[in-house]
């Protein structure tokens, strides 16, 4: 038994005041407990055994286990080796194009990061191009984006080194570290090769760089750390993953290369052919358009597209303008004098420069814009502040006549200025057509004027009285119209020297065709433009004034103050019109457009001015004539009437007398239905009436009292005491009320033809 329990049953016996019961209950409960502890015992060192054997098995499981965990990394970490580089391979294979290649930059940053490259800056491929003496360098990283930097061999030592070493074998590879103060030169040159600034170089104490050859290039990252030896051949995997990627570039090079220039070639064709299809010289505009569409097809984004014609021997340069994709149908002429670009392209011609790249910004390029909107204020000209970065660039390919500009925000490759030089090659070769069309037009157009102004010309000539002159002065603007001038108002205005007003004729058209009427006399003063109207013609100089807002609007109330024009604009609507006057010895041809006409507009408008000249001359001479031939013919009507009169004996003879007068009446084309003499008789206070029918026959006379209750004859009798004319309207019921009375006082007779005849409507008295 247990030492301690023998101790407690010995006790537990001595004990005298315990019952023999008690001491046997207690004896049997020590003994139970002995044979419990003997039991735990047991079993306690059975489980150190368990314990023993467990921990040795145990510890040859950890073994196990660990050899099968780095087994597991290493497989995992091949595994995702392997899936970065299918990564990779897949964007390889989804080349299309040479700039595919900064896609395989991009995620061979992502992948290599992923795979633990924590002090990666960036990662590179290098494309060689022996024949330049440089390379493309394709860069990723996460602070500066991607780029694509053209650097020459030679440009650093390292760069020249880097060269050497990646061209000695197809799997070479290169390092270099670039630290201390190197650092600081090296940020510089990085700036001087035109790479984007990363800001992470700023802080750093070196840069590593590590490339594998790729045979005619390298691939390769710089890190701000040295690598592992595990990351170099991680590193190296990827070489020769990109391997394939270098050889499907070289694929996608050649293919694209052939597409672009069978693209090119395509879009070459297409301008010969539409400049060999040139009708008319004005469809030169519609070849700026579709080299702007072409350029367009081929990748390129020109925010405007021109061809300038150089004219030497007046220093002007002719444009055609095609601006984002909107084609300007008319024309505009610039000074080769301009400083700022057409004095710059001029001397690039003059010196058979290929092509010329011309930047414009700041002063310059708004000098520039000032100047473009003066010569062309038909077209919208982009403010400044529209350009991007506040600066321009054009792009010029020069060919033997001219040159064609391409202009955008910012500069294009080189690629896009040889192609600009082919399209000037090809224009070079089809602008003899158009030469031979501009001629031909201008023979054509100088006929058809020829022909229009002798029209106007023989007309004026076979011109027998005034009244021709709105016949022959309509043919003007009948053949305006058909050369292409079509004025929303027009005419003429015939001066005055000694006054400040003008005879307005106003040209119309209609179904029946043109013509020209008077619409009254207008005042040349009041208005700016009017009074400028009168000052050039007084100089006899053409005058170009301008009408918008309210100039407009109070130019036309008080042309119109008066006047009866037959369609004058709506100035409510806010449209700008553009006036041209054409002086000439005693009128101005006037005519008003929506836009202003061009220099050979003006030059038809005054050569038709000219031809209108000759036409009211000759108008004003046969108004003088005519007036001389009337005055000569009153002369010789008043003389038979005088002969007549003086071989009066009495008063019957009056009767014969008035049928004269009718027929000389008639004879100066007076208007008139009935005519008579009234004889005053002061001494009887009669009036003696004698009246001529409409035939010209007299009728028989009557006499009537002074204080006849005829209201007209007593009119009559108060105005010829005042030796005053006598004017009456009467209408057809004063008339017949007038014949009534007449015949009610017996002065006619009731059957007579005079009385029964047709009624007149509306009559008009002169005594």
């Amino acid at each position: 038994m247990n030492q301690n329990l023998q101790k407690i049953s010995d006790f537990l016996q001595q004990n005298e005041h315990l019952s023999a019961e008690e001491k046997a209950s207690l004896s049997k409960a020590v003994k139970d407990a002995e044979s419990e502890m003997a039991i735990t015992a047991f079993k306690l060192d059975r489980t150190e055994k368990v314990k023993q054997t467990t921990a040795i098995l145990l510890e040859e499981t950890i073994e196990e286990l660990e050899k099968k965990r780095e087994a597991g990394e290493a497989q995992n970490r091949e595994l995702e080796i392997e899936f970065s580089l299918e990564r990779v391979r897949t964007v390889a294979m989804g080349m299309r194009k040479p700039g595919d290649l900064l896609n395989i930059c991009e995620i061979l940053y992502a992948e290599l990061h992923n795979l633990g490259f924590g002090e990666l800056r960036n990662v590179m491929i290098n494309i060689h191009n022996d024949e330049k003496g440089s390379f493309l360098n394709y860069d990723f990283s996460e602070s500066a984006g991607a780029t694509v930097t053209t650097i020459l061999y030679n440009s650093h030592p390292a760069t020249e080194n880097l060269v050497k070493q990646v061209r000695r074998a197809t799997d070479a590879f290169a390092e270099f570290v670039i630290k201390g103060d190197e650092l600081d030169q090296w940020r510089d040159y990085r700036k001087s090769m035109g790479e984007k600034d990363d800001p992470k170089l700023n802080n750093i104490q070196q840069l590593s760089y590590y490339f594998f050859s790729i045979g005619t290039g390298a691939i390769g990252i710089s890190t701000y750390e040295p690598i592992s030896e595990e990351k170099r051949k991680i590193l190296k995997r990827f070489r020769n993953v990109f391997e394939l990627a270098y050889r499907r570039y070289l694929d996608v090079s050649l293919a694209e290369a052939q597409a672009q220039e069978a693209r090119i070639e395509l879009a070459l064709e297409r301008v010969r052919a539409r400049t060999m299809a040139m009708q008319k010289s004005d469809e030169l505009g519609e070849t700026a358009f579709l080299m702007f569409q072409q350029f367009q097809e081929l990748g390129e984004t020109p925010d405007q597209i021109t061809i300038g014609i150089i004219r030497e021997e007046v220093g002007l340069i002719e444009f055609w303008i095609t601006i984002n994709g909107n084609q300007i149908d008319r024309n505009v002429v610039a000074s080769v004098e301009e400083p700022n670009l057409m004095n710059k392209l001029f001397v690039a011609w003059k010196a058979n420069e290929k092509s010329i790249i011309i930047t414009l910004s700041g002063k310059q390029l708004n000098d520039f814009i000032a100047y473009r909107r003066g010569i062309s204020r038909h077209i919208d000209t982009p403010s400044p502040s529209q350009y991007s970065e506040n600066r321009r660039t054009v792009h010029s390919a020069f060919f033997s006549k001219g040159f064609i500009t391409f202009s955008s925000n910012d500069s294009k490759p080189t690629e896009t200025l040889r192609l600009l030089e082919r399209f000037a090659g090809v224009f070079d070769q089809t602008y003899t057509r158009f030469l031979d069309l501009q001629k031909a037009e201008a023979q054509a157009r100088e006929a058809q004027i020829e022909a229009a102004l002798e029209k106007v010309r023989g007309r004026a000539m076979a011109m027998h009285n005034s009244n021709d002159l709105s016949v022959t002065a309509s043919l003007v603007f009948t053949e305006l119209r058909k050369l292409g001038i079509n004025p929303v108002r027009c005419g003429v205005g015939l001066l005055v020297n000694e006054n400040h007003k003008a005879q307005l004729y106003s040209a119309t058209s209609s179904a029946s065709g043109d013509s020209l009427s008077l619409v009254g006399w207008v005042e040349l003063s009041g208005h700016p433009i009017l009074q400028g109207i009168y000052d050039n013609w007084l100089k006899q100089e053409d005058y170009f004034p301008e009408l918008t807002g309210e100039q407009l609007k109070l130019y036309y109330e008080k042309l119109l103050s008066g006047l009866s024009l037959p369609s004058v604009p709506d100035w409510t609507k806010g449209e700008k019109q553009y006036g041209h006057f054409l002086t000439f010895s005693v009128a101005s041809l006037y005519a008003w457009s929506d836009t202003p006409y061009g220099e050979s507009e003006i030059k038809i408008l005054k050569r038709f001015a000219s031809v209108i000249d000759l036409t009211f001359r000759r108008y004003i001479e046969l108004q003088k004539s005519e007036a001389q031939a009337r005055e000569a013919i009153k002369a010789s009507s008043l003389d038979r009437v005088r002969a007549e009169t003086a071989s009066m004996r009495t008063t019957d003879d009056l009767e014969r007398i008035t049928p004269l007068i009718w027929n000389e009446l008639t004879t100066l084309g007076v208007p008139f239905t009935r005519c008579g003499v009234f004889i005053m008789d002061q001494q009887q206070e009669q009036i003696h009436t004698f009246l001529s029918k409409p035939d010209g026959k007299a009728i028989a006379a009557f006499h009537l009292p002074y204080d006849t209750a005829q209201t007209t004859f007593q009119n009559l009798v108060d105005n010829w005491q005042k030796k005053l004319m006598y004017k009456e309207h009467w209408d057809e019921a004063a008339f017949i009320n007038w014949t009534r009375n007449l015949v009610n006082s017996g002065a006619i007779a009731p059957t007579e033809k005079y009385v029964t005849g047709d009624h007149p409507t509306n009559l008009d008295l002169h005594f």
